[in-house]
């Protein structure tokens, strides 16, 4: 079931090695109010009902939790490493939250 959400964190994990480093292991495991998270141990967790989300929804959430890893706030430099990592995130995002 969870086997797209893992091939699409596969592609974007590998863009994201080339700049910086990656994460140590990745779950899954029912959040009811996040589709992601980062560990302090860099292990990526993402909600399974991601999987009822659009690709670029998915794609979004794995490199945001990414950028977590350089960045453990969402303060200046993660939104910037994000922009640049993504540069349509903010659109991504809202369309993500219509599946909420």
């Amino acid at each position: 079931m969870y086997h797209r959400i893992t091939e699409i964190a596969k592609s974007i994990i590998k863009k994201f090695v080339n700049h910086f480093f990656t994460p140590s292991q990745i779950f899954f495991q029912d959040m009811p109010t996040r589709w992601g998270s980062c560990t302090i141990k860099d292990k990526l967790i993402f909600n399974p009902k991601l999987i009822h989300t659009p690709k670029r929804c998915i794609e979004y959430v794995v490199m945001h939790e990414l950028c977590h890893m350089i960045h453990k706030h969402h303060n200046d430099n993660f939104f910037k490493l994000l922009t640049l990592m993504t540069p349509d995130w903010e659109k991504r995002k809202y369309k993500l939250n219509t599946y909420l």
